[in-house]
């Protein structure tokens, strides 16, 4: 895998298997570069799947032209899945998409897409070093929220939410990965028999049954359910109990048909009706939008002081129900927030709060007391509390009235009506004075009340200044030492923007200027930096070296070249670039090019005298193409062999370059015909002049036919002498002939 990661992205280098998903595996991938490491994760995905995948395919009646395009159609969906996956980058709660590159298969049908991304840490794996308490659960459900609400902004139904696609960034924000693989890769015929699929699929999906984005919102309930419920989904046994198989076909029966789900174990309140109002069956019941859920969980999560509750040091989810303790004031010490009182909330029966402390350990209230009436009777030297002295008070004229009595009995004296008051609820604690002590006893009381009321006063005042502080200044530090600055405060993160001034994941501004007095559990919004705005890419592919150059540098990157052989690209020009475009990096990262050698020289053959055949396979096995462009006689070359090439042998010569052939087409026609025409008119002169000859001979025959006997003997010597003589002239004119023929014999050879 190293190789392929080299060709596609030049400088890094492969890591460790980080792990192992429904739709591929994942890697760490790392590069070297001005003494800085830069790390990435590497997810790997071949389509199709597995060879038994295809088959299944082929099984199905398709041929293997058919299954091509088909499993072709879905690597194309995927990229364009890529290309709205480069529009997320840069969103908070989104897992930030780089590049990828799609390389097809050299034997058989598929492909192998690399995907590589921003590095974070897998949620079980942060789990295992975290523990995660209620206010993390929250937390991690806004952070789905604003994940879920990019994309209802893009029309994008994400479909695999579960705890296997969430991750942690370093500054411990959750975010949301696998866009829109999820969609495309169900298309496949092993996608859905993946492990855990249907722990958080909505009913309506399940069924087939048309759906909407709130099968995100189902499936991000079920996720907070599982968290809040001992790390088990609904209608599973009870920790400690062990989990068979058959418990979970029987609890996601349950779930799939409607079954009322019970609240989580350690969700109370208002948290367990959010949790469950998301996993509701009827999607009509769900939230419309993730917005509409973002604020709920805000709501419980830093509104908690509008009901008089608070976030225990301890509120860690074990395996057991959390106790949660309330430890700020009683709702009728708090400051006034509202000048008229608001409706109380229905509560429903066996429903209580967020951290509302449990009953056995919270304090009765006192119950009012009836309003006590003097009694008209008091016992001698006996006055109330506080009573003015009795030569203090103005007397008042008595005034009786008749009273109509009814008559009573006779034994009903005044010590029974005593008796009777004793029995009514008590009065008001009373103190015994002496009638000579009166004036010191209320000049010390009074003393008294006077010391309480300070006391009471100052003690107000100290219970006021402790409902507020003063706002720290934020600005430099990172959201957690910001964090651990303002506990006092619900600190939120406004928005990340990029800075020249401050280093990414340090915060900007602050919405409320340091020293600032607020109450306890005010918001505070901050912007956070994101760094060094990045700059686009310079597209470099077919620009000269030089001009590559100069606008990597002008961009603030930092350029690096090598070079390479290529057929196609001229000398000086640029092949290829790393990253491609369109892309953005941060200033001083590097952009690698490949600077084109031209084409590759290498020396030309020697194919003459070769048949056409031959000399075509010795062209193009040295990397040239064969052109025969014309034929040529020739008296030494037979038909059909090489006579010559246009390039001379053993020149280095640039590949690809096309050799012209010249053929033999054998002896010129035209000269073959003259020769043989010349020939057989020297045999037709050399018969004419053998006719004259014998014709010549005759005739002197004919001539000494007529002489005399009497010269007989003389005649007879002549004649003899004559024979002997033409017979040695015909002996002269054979043995001439003989010559004549042999050398028309060789003239014609």
């Amino acid at each position: 895998m190293q190789q392929e990661l080299d060709k596609i992205w030049n400088g890094w280098k492969l890591g460790g298997l980080l792990g192992e998903g429904s739709f591929g595996k994942v890697y760490r991938i790392e590069r070297a570069e001005f003494g800085h490491v830069y790390e990435a994760a590497l997810k790997v995905i071949t389509i199709p799947q597995s060879q038994a995948e295809m088959r299944s395919i082929l099984n199905d009646g398709m041929d293997e032209k058919s299954a091509t395009m088909y499993f072709r159609s879905i690597v194309e969906d995927i990229v364009e899945e890529f290309v709205l996956m480069s529009r997320l980058k840069g969103n908070t709660n989104i897992v930030s998409y780089e590049d990828h590159a799609v390389i097809p298969h050299e034997e058989g049908i598929g492909w192998t897409i690399y995907i590589r991304m921003e590095l974070l840490t897998p949620l079980y794996d942060y789990l295992r070093e975290h523990e995660l308490s209620v206010r993390d659960v929250i937390r991690l459900g806004i952070d789905m929220c604003s994940a879920l609400e990019i994309c209802q902004r893009y029309n994008i139904i994400h479909r695999d939410i579960k705890p296997e696609n969430i991750f942690v960034s370093n500054l411990g924000r959750f975010k949301l990965g696998d866009f829109g693989i999820a969609r495309q890769m169900e298309k496949t015929s092993s996608a859905l028999s993946k492990k855990g699929t249907y722990s958080y699929m909505a009913p309506e999906v399940y069924k087939g049954d048309t759906y909407n984005s709130t099968v995100d919102i189902y499936s991000l309930g079920i996720v907070l359910y599982r968290f809040l419920n001992n790390n088990r989904t609904p209608f599973l046994p009870a920790y400690p109990q062990p989990i068979r198989y058959s418990d979970k076909e029987k609890a996601n029966v349950m779930r799939m048909s409607g079954e009322k789900m019970p609240r989580p174990c350690n969700g109370e309140g208002r948290l367990a009706e959010i949790v469950l109002k998301a996993c509701a069956f009827d999607p009509r019941e769900r939230y419309e939008s993730a917005s509409d859920m973002k604020q709920a969980l805000k709501g419980v999560l830093y509104e908690a002081e509008e009901a008089g509750l608070a976030y225990p040091q301890g509120d860690r989810l074990k395996n057991e129900k959390a106790e949660y303790v309330s430890t700020g004031p009683k709702p009728e010490e708090r400051l006034p927030r509202h000048t008229e009182p608001e409706p109380e909330e229905e509560q429903e029966e066996g429903t209580r709060f967020l951290f509302e402390e449990p009953a056995e350990h919270r304090k009765p209230e006192p119950r009012p007391k009836p309003e006590q009436k003097p009694e008209a009777k008091q016992e001698e030297g006996t006055r109330f509390l506080f009573e003015e002295p009795a030569e203090h008070q103005n007397p008042q004229p008595e005034t009786k009235e008749p009273e109509k009595e009814e008559p009573k009995p006779e034994d009903e004296t005044g010590q029974d009506r005593q008796t009777a008051a004793e029995e009514k609820e008590p009065l008001p604690e009373v103190l015994n004075v002496k009638p000579g002590r009166s004036k010191k006893k209320a000049a010390l009381t009074g003393i008294v009340l006077a010391g309480l009321l300070v006391a009471g006063c100052l003690a107000w005042q100290g219970y006021q200044k402790s409902l507020v502080k003063e706002v720290p200044g934020l600005t430099g530090m990172t959201l957690d030492m910001a964090a651990g600055a303002a506990e006092d405060f619900t600190l939120v993160e406004k928005e990340a923007v990029y800075s020249d001034q401050v280093e990414s994941g340090k915060i900007i501004s602050q919405s409320v200027d340091a020293g600032t007095v607020l109450k306890k559990g005010d918001t505070i919004e901050v912007t956070v930096s994101k760094g060094v705005p990045p700059v686009e890419t310079p597209a470099l592919v077919g620009l000269a070296a030089d001009e590559a150059q100069a606008a990597v540098e002008s961009a603030k990157l930092v350029y690096q070249a090598t070079e390479a052989w290529s057929d196609d690209v001229e000398a000086g020009r640029i092949i290829s670039q790393d990253p491609g475009v369109p892309s953005t990096l941060a200033p001083g990262q590097t952009v690698s090019v490949v600077v084109s050698k031209g084409a590759e020289l290498v020396p030309m053959p020697d194919v003459k005298g070769k048949n056409l055949e031959e000399a075509m396979q010795a062209l193009e096995s040295a990397g040239f193409i064969s052109c025969t462009s014309k034929e040529a006689y020739s008296d030494e070359v037979a038909k059909g062999l090489i006579i010559k090439q246009n390039v001379d042998v053993d020149a280095r010569t640039a590949k690809n370059t096309a050799v012209e052939l010249t053929v033999s087409a054998g002896r010129d026609p035209e000269k073959v015909a003259a020769e043989k025409k010349a020939e057989e008119e020297k045999k037709q002169k050399e018969e004419e002049a053998k006719k004259a000859e014998e014709a010549k001979q005759a005739a002197a025959a004919k001539n000494s036919g007529g002489s005399t006997t009497t010269k007989s003997s003389s005649s007879k010597k002549s004649s003899s002498s004559k024979k002997s003589s033409s017979k040695k002239s015909s002996s002269k004119k054979s043995s001439s002939k003989k010559t004549d023929s042999i050398d028309s014999w060789d003239l014609v050879n």
